[in-house]
């Protein structure tokens, strides 16, 4: 008996069979229960996600002997034979090699004519994008009101290239990509019905390698068989099946792209050129590996890796930045498109661009952002050095004095009889002569600051607070009876007379 390849042997069979496409199974399973069937559905997604194994088991749903059922029985004549794709009342057309106006109008023909013994007249055309235009106008008018006993299913992998016109008559399905966790456990599964001892990091690279498509990963297993007669695979295997380059060669010329260490740059792939390495898969390799350390950098949680790659993953995540990592990802993609349009003197193109990947790399906008810090501290220090003359000083320094004085006229007199003085690049002397020119500056300590800043563009000024009184004035300041200057001095603004009604 000849070999039957896994794709086929385990095609799903009924709705529960299929993997990842619940949704649009139950939508399905409600038409048939209900009697709501369309004239004509189109089921679009990605190769290998299931759209023409829905459309065979949608197709027996329809035409079982047993049915219309959501639950076909799979051993009525009907079903058999849907199954095997020999079935009078359900044809599977291929749209790339019958995609021409005649055969459509042949097709559009047959379906005037009744079915043979089942309750629908079924047309699954696979690739439907590649059918011509022509085609399709000569098939509109049956999609719109076909035969009552007439289905068409259309599968396509590039709905935007159907016309608008074919879409409008079609109920729309798209079948999306199946996960990785269900692509995991499905190949599992199967692998081990199979016989085959595969560990777990061989079934991740299967995994991420088929992106979504059941039949892509069923076909990496059917190449399997013949890597080991053991049928012990690991992921080893699986990367030289697929052409992938090893890994302790993607790890070393990251830690030479972050040491600047071009000299074991060149060396390195000097050596995959000589051991016959395929350049284009090793570029690839290495931008799947920048994108593995810079989203392990962020969340460790975003990528699945085995324990062993942890160990260089934990080493290198720290040697580049977020921004560096996007600036290797858009040199490394550059590099994928000139070697795909160059087919000659790849190893060139891949020197230079390692190369330039190595240099030493400044963010740009980190760079502004610093000089700006640059450029506005020696603003505040120019600011502040230019006060040192005593007239800029003052001028300042009565600004802020007769501002505050007109938030608080009574309190803030005091400040009138403050000496000020530059001590450093950062630093202003206030010095009180009296104890209530001291404490008018501990009031207004605060206000004085962020009025200096304001003047000054610093932020980074400090005030120093200097009381010059001499300790017996500081003593007889309880004992004598004067009347503060600058109670006298308001007085006198006002035109009017200080007078003491009590001693302390």
């Amino acid at each position: 008996m000849s070999y039957v390849m896994l794709a086929n042997k385990f095609r799903p069979q009924t709705f529960d069979d299929i993997i990842g496409q619940d949704y649009i199974c139950q939508i399905l399973k409600n038409a048939i229960r209900d009697r709501r069937i369309a004239n004509a559905y189109l089921f679009s997604g990605n190769r290998g996600c299931g759209k023409t194994s829905m459309a065979r088991i949608f197709a027996k749903a329809l035409n079982c002997q047993k049915g219309p059922t959501v639950h076909p029985c799979g051993a009525c004549y009907n079903c058999i034979s849907i199954s095997n794709g020999n079935n009078i009342d359900v044809l599977e057309i291929d749209g790339a090699s019958n995609n021409g106006i005649d055969e459509i109008r042949s097709l559009v023909g047959n379906t005037k004519f009744a079915n043979a013994n089942s309750f629908y007249k079924i047309y699954i055309i696979d690739e439907a994008h590649q059918i011509t235009t022509q085609a399709f106008n000569a098939l509109l008018k049956t999609m719109e009101e076909p035969p009552k006993h007439v289905i068409f299913i259309l599968a396509t992998t590039a709905q935007n290239k159907i016309p608008i016109t074919i879409l409008s008559r079609c109920q729309i399905y798209k079948f999306m990509l199946i996960t990785p966790l269900k692509l995991n456990n499905e190949i599992t599964r199967i692998a081990s019905k199979e016989g085959l001892n595969i560990t777990n990091e061989a079934i991740d690279i299967i995994t991420s390698y088929s992106y979504g498509s059941m039949r892509d990963a069923l076909n990496i297993l059917d190449q399997i068989y013949n890597v080991k007669s053991s049928h012990d695979i690991n992921g080893d295997d699986i990367r030289k099946l697929l052409g992938f380059t090893p890994k302790k060669i993607v790890i070393a010329m990251i830690n030479y792209i972050a040491n600047n260490d071009i000299k074991q740059m060149l060396h390195l792939i000097a050596n995959i050129v000589q051991y016959g390495y395929n350049i284009l898969q090793f570029i690839q390799d290495l931008k799947t590996h920048f994108r593995i350390l810079m989203l392990y950098s962020i969340d460790k949680d975003l990528v699945k890796i085995n324990e062993e790659e942890k160990k260089s993953i934990e080493v290198q995540k720290t040697f580049f930045s977020v921004s560096r990592h996007i600036h290797i990802s858009n040199l490394l993609s550059k590099a994928i498109d000139v070697m795909k349009e160059h087919n000659d003197n790849l190893n060139i193109i891949l020197e230079m661009f390692l190369i330039k990947i190595a240099e030493p790399y400044y963010n740009i906008n980190e760079l502004i952002n610093k000089i700006d810090k640059v450029i506005k501290q020696t603003e505040g220090v120019e600011q502040i050095s230019s006060m040192t003359s005593k007239s800029s000083l003052l001028t300042i320094w009565n600004a802020i004095v007769n501002k505050l004085i007109t938030g608080h006229p009574l309190t803030a007199q005091a400040l009138k009889n403050i000496s000020i003085e530059v001590i450093d690049h950062y630093t202003i002397q206030l010095s009180a002569h009296t104890q209530f020119d001291y404490e008018a500056i501990l009031d207004f300590q605060e206000l004085i600051l962020q009025l200096f800043k304001e003047q000054t563009n610093n932020q980074n000024i400090q005030i120093k607070i200097k009381n010059n009184m001499k300790k017996t004035e500081v003593n007889n300041i309880n004992i004598k009876n004067e009347t503060p200057k600058y109670i006298l001095d308001i007085a006198t603004k006002f035109q009017s007379k200080a007078v003491k009604l009590f001693n302390k």
